[in-house]
């Protein structure tokens, strides 16, 4: 029986995190745990019906399990939505990062977990979240001119 080799989602979640969750991207000991869990599932699941794509969409899951639905990134995504045509990615990803603290009142209204991103409600969040950033940026702009 031939020896079955391990994935290594290193660097799948670093990327992943670095997209999504940037403040803890770097944390590489959180990145190797969840490395070994999602690999732990893996060859469980290998073992108990041999199917390598189930195993390996079962050790994502395990992988991403709490990181699906990602504040920062539904932050970016209006941002992008509104001010793409004004400022570049890395523009809007500094102030997506500067916005996030003053968007934790907005998120606090909702109950958000992985599945969120599949709830009527994120339109809501969505919505209330690009009437503050426009608020924001309109008072950011008229203090700069």
């Amino acid at each position: 029986m031939k020896k079955l080799e391990l994935p290594d989602y290193t660097d799948f979640f670093y990327d992943y995190l670095s997209v999504n969750y940037p403040q803890i991207a770097s944390d590489r000991q959180f990145i190797h745990d969840r490395n070994i869990l999602a690999q732990e599932t893996f060859l469980s699941t290998m073992k108990r019906c041999n199917d390598y794509d189930l195993a390996n969409e079962l050790a994502i899951d395990v992988l991403l399990k709490d990181y699906k639905f990602s504040k920062f990134y539904c932050v970016l995504d209006v941002l992008f939505d509104e001010y793409q045509a004004l400022f570049s990615k890395d523009v809007l990803k500094n102030f997506a990062l500067q916005f996030m603290p003053e968007c934790e009142p907005i998120f606090e209204k909702y109950t958000l977990s992985d599945d969120f991103l599949r709830q009527p409600a994120l339109m809501d969040l969505k919505h209330e979240l690009k009437s503050f950033i426009r608020d924001k940026m309109n008072e950011y702009w008229s203090f700069s001119i």
